[in-house]
C-alpha cells in the first residue's frame, strides 16, 4: 500500500513539474527566389527585404521587365508577415492582362470583438505591368453568441 502511495505520489509530482515547449514560428527578413513553371511570362524572380518586419525593398521581375514597389505601396504590406508568401499564377481574361503571376501574404489575428480574422493582400503582375492590392479582411470564425 505504502509502495503505491509513493508511486501516486510520484507520477502526479511529476506532471505537474513536467513541461512541454511551445513550438513558434521564425520571421524572415529577406528572400530571394527564381520561379520555375511560369513560362509565358519568362524568369520570374523575387528580391524582399523585411528586416524585423519593415518593408523596406520589393524587387521582381516577371514578362521580361524589372519592377520595385514605391514606398506607399510597400505600406499595404506593413502588417503581413514575410513568412507567408505564396506564388500562383492563372490564365487570366486577356481584356484583363491576360497571364497573371500573384505574390499573396496573408495574417490571423483576432479583432476588437474577438472575432478571428484572415486578412490578405496580393502583389499581381501581367504584361501591362502590376498592381498592388488593398488589405482584404474576412472574419474566419465568429465568437460572438
Amino acid at each position: 500500500m505504502k509502495a503505491r502511495l509513493l508511486l501516486l505520489a510520484f507520477l502526479i509530482l511529476s506532471s505537474i513539474t513536467s513541461s512541454a515547449s511551445e513550438e513558434l514560428s521564425l520571421g524572415w527578413d529577406s528572400v530571394s527566389l527564381e520561379i520555375p513553371g511560369a513560362e509565358e511570362a519568362g524568369l520570374v524572380s523575387l528580391e524582399i527585404e523585411c528586416p524585423e518586419g519593415i518593408w523596406k525593398t520589393f524587387k521582381f521581375e516577371c514578362f521580361g521587365e524589372s519592377y520595385s514597389l514605391t514606398e506607399k505601396e510597400l505600406e499595404n504590406l506593413r502588417e503581413f508577415p514575410l513568412s507567408s508568401l505564396n506564388t500562383t499564377h492563372e490564365g487570366g481574361w486577356e481584356i484583363l492582362g491576360g497571364y497573371t503571376i500573384h505574390f499573396k501574404f496573408h495574417r490571423i489575428y483576432y479583432d476588437e470583438e474577438m472575432n478571428l480574422v484572415r486578412q490578405d493582400v496580393a502583389v499581381s503582375v501581367n504584361k501591362e505591368g502590376y498592381t498592388v492590392s488593398k488589405p482584404f479582411a474576412q472574419n474566419i470564425a465568429n465568437n460572438s453568441e
